[in-house]
């Protein structure tokens, strides 16, 4: 990602709104972003951010993913 990137979301069942979690490499959470309705797009707006890798969490129905994001500069 350069000055933004999207999450791409359906949330499962009747879950209407959940918590995306973003984490520099040192597990400080940089940015917390509600995500509403049963399906979407966030964009997270990467110009605020150092250049590096990060990790995003996203927990729905007791299942966990966690990815990871590079930014470049």
């Amino acid at each position: 990602a350069n000055e933004w990137t999207a999450f791409n979301y359906t949330l499962p069942g009747s879950e209407t709104e959940r918590i995306l979690k973003i984490y520099d490499i040192s597990g400080k959470t940089i940015e917390t972003i509600i995500v509403a309705g049963r399906q979407g797009q966030k964009i997270w707006d990467t110009r605020k951010v150092n250049q590096g890798v990060y990790f995003y969490s996203f927990s729905v129905s007791g299942l966990s993913k966690t990815r990871k994001v590079v930014i470049t500069k």
